[in-house]
């Protein structure tokens, strides 16, 4: 593959953001973050990589001209701008793509200006997928922070709801501002008709720090949904007929329950955001 490799492809739909299992191998934070980018990562979004990651990531089918390759031989590669980072979106951080840093300022400050979506391994055998933030990484993480103060104070009160009833690790997600916007808003939607039952806000392989994007509901209206496939069929089309930012990615029956699973791209500014200067 030549050194870069840059354009944009059409988009195409996401599939339902589930990581599926891997044999453990020498290779598998690799593979998990490969197939992490291939359930989450849309089609027309460019993906700065490692050569030999960008050769894999074209095998398992992402467009070519939406790779961004930098040759571990030539790691200043000249013809990489420094800026050009700002036109990249996401990027798969190994250890060689981190050793490229040093000597490649595009690269460098890719890695500067982004942050961790997931993460696969740990200590050298570490492999992440990062988003960058065009705005760069200061703004995005004061932006970030008064997202995660609006979720809390939107978990709290969705919490206090006399129809939801929660186990207390997802009391703990809500309060903590960990549980995704467009759920506690679909939530918030359901509960005005319904008493609900949350089991819990299950995390997605590699995405243990992130913001919980899945919830199990296995009540509706004190009926378990594993005893009333009417009822069960229901609740997975409601979930579904959500329309506009609130639509989930996938509704399926799971385990005890339906499982409503949300995009890992999201749209922002869904919660009125707090005021930075008073404290909760």
């Amino acid at each position: 593959m030549g050194a870069l490799a840059l354009a944009v492809s059409a988009a195409v739909a996401l599939t339902n953001g589930l990581i599926p299992g891997f044999s453990a191998t020498a290779d598998e934070p690799i593979d998990r973050a490969e197939a992490w980018v291939q359930a989450n990562v849309p089609n027309d979004r460019r993906i700065l990589a490692e050569e030999a990651v960008a050769e894999r990531l074209i095998d398992d089918g992402h467009p070519p001209a939406g790779v961004v390759s930098v040759d571990a031989s030539d790691p200043a590669d000249a013809a990489i701008p420094a800026d050009a980072w700002q036109d990249w979106d996401y990027i798969v951080a190994t250890d060689a793509l981190l050793s490229l840093s040093e000597a490649n300022a595009a690269v460098d400050a890719a890695l500067t200006h982004s942050r961790v979506l997931a993460a696969f391994g740990t200590e050298n055998g570490r492999v992440e997928v990062r988003r960058t933030e065009r705005d760069g990484i200061a703004d995005a993480t004061v932006r970030a922070e008064r997202a995660t103060d609006a979720r809390g104070r939107a978990g709290e009160q969705l919490a206090m709801n006399r129809r939801l009833d929660v186990s207390g690790a997802a009391e703990a997600d809500l309060s903590a501002g960990r549980v995704d916007d467009r759920i506690l808003l679909a939530l918030g939607q359901k509960l005005a008709t319904d008493s609900l039952t949350v089991a819990d806000f299950p995390v997605i392989a590699g995405e243990e720090q992130g913001i919980r994007r899945q919830v199990l509901v296995t009540v509706v209206n004190g009926r378990y949904l594993t005893d009333d496939r009417e009822l069960r069929n229901d609740t997975v089309a409601w979930f579904t007929d959500l329309p506009g930012p609130v639509a989930p990615e996938n509704v399926a029956p799971a385990g005890e329950g339906v499982l409503i699973t949300y995009a890992a791209e999201a749209p922002s500014d869904l919660l009125p955001t707090p005021d930075p200067s008073p404290t909760r």
